[in-house]
């Protein structure tokens, strides 16, 4: 693994205490391999929270992604942490989660860590002790 400037990684909170049904701002995949969603929700008794990830060649019309199952955080769920990995080179460039309440106004939250290839293809250098 060769530890130089092709590993960076790009923190991206998202929304914070959304209880309606929102989309949340999208994030730009050029610079980056991968995108891990990080969601937190909470649910009571009948609620349920979906989260989809959606994606776009122009950050204006967004679709579900096709191949990405749909996260869905069922009922009387006090405190529920997930994630969801999206391959940016699988997807269209910008990517955002489309959250869906269901039942009431349930809390939701989420954060995305964008990082490019996880080692770039030069070598490391031989160590000796």
């Amino acid at each position: 693994m060769n530890f130089d400037d092709k590993l960076m990684n790009k923190l991206t909170p998202l929304v914070v205490n959304t209880t309606t049904t929102t989309s949340t701002p999208s994030v730009d995949g050029a610079m980056y391999s991968h995108a891990l969603f990080l969601v937190v929700a909470a649910t009571s008794s009948g609620q349920t929270i979906s989260f989809i990830v959606q994606d776009s060649d122009d950050n204006s019309i967004f679709a579900n992604v096709a191949g990405i199952s749909t996260l869905t955080i069922p009922a009387d769920k006090v405190l529920t942490n997930r994630t969801l990995l999206v391959d940016h080179n699988k997807v269209r460039r910008y990517v955002r989660l489309r959250i869906v309440h269901t039942g009431g106004a349930a809390l939701a939250a989420a954060t995305c860590l964008q990082q490019n290839n996880k080692q770039s293809l030069g070598t490391a250098p031989d160590v000796t002790f």
